[in-house]
């Protein structure tokens, strides 16, 4: 598995928490991109998942090093 796809699985997986109408933008991959565009709300609510994702990311890095 590479590391954009850890960051985008941990995306998918935590969606929960994000508005119905940001769902779709934010799943599958790229979702880091798409992230920029939001407003508000469901900006910060994106960040949160993001940083969730890149702390998965970085943990999972940490383990192949």
């Amino acid at each position: 598995m590479n590391i954009p796809s850890i960051f985008d699985k941990t995306v998918n997986n935590n969606l929960s928490p994000v508005p119905a109408d940001v769902r779709s933008l934010m799943s599958g991959p790229g979702a880091y991109v798409r992230a920029k565009s939001f407003q508000g709300t469901a900006k910060e609510q994106v960040l949160k998942l993001c940083t969730r994702a890149l702390r998965a990311t970085w943990w999972s890095a940490m383990s192949f090093a």
